[in-house]
């Protein structure tokens, strides 16, 4: 009696293991692709070329929208749009948006101090979206509503 089945097994087990590998490297692949786009973002922001940086972050939370790193592409593409245009209104629309998408976040106290810097810097300049407008029915004691403001209350 000749001996093929353990050819064919052999065979059938490289197969199988194929199937179960190639996935799981497809996964590792795209984690790694992920992660370079992340770490090349960063790069230009530390390199201070925030024009690049703002468009690689549009780019990035586009193509990596389920991504762990998308919370802070969304606060570095707001930080390169104010450093690199100077539209000191679009970037406070663009932190408010920010806080809205992530009140709690990572990087949501880092938003709000950006937040509260162009509005001071906007009312200076006499915008009246920098000023706050109290609006005290909704609040406790001891604090104001700023409408405008992602946070419902301040304190006076």
């Amino acid at each position: 009696m000749k001996r093929r089945a353990p050819g064919i097994l052999a065979t059938v087990a490289t197969i199988l293991a194929f199937q179960l590998v190639a996935p799981i490297a497809r996964a590792e692949e795209k984690k790694d692709r992920t992660e370079q786009a992340y770490e090349d973002l960063q790069d230009l922001i530390y390199d201070e070329r925030y024009q690049q940086a703002y468009e690689a972050a549009q780019q990035f939370m586009k193509t990596y929208p389920k991504s762990k790193w998308v919370e802070a592409a969304d606060f570095w593409k707001c930080y390169a749009l104010e450093r690199s245009t100077r539209a000191y209104a679009e970037s406070f629309d663009c932190y408010a948006s920010f806080l809205k998408k992530y009140p709690d976040g990572k990087w949501s106290d880092d938003a709000r101090n950006e937040y509260v810097k162009l509005a001071k810097r906007m009312a200076d300049a006499g915008d009246p979206r920098g000023r706050p407008r109290s609006n005290r029915s909704s609040c406790r004691r001891g604090t104001t509503r700023i409408p405008s403001s992602p946070w419902p209350c301040s304190m006076r």
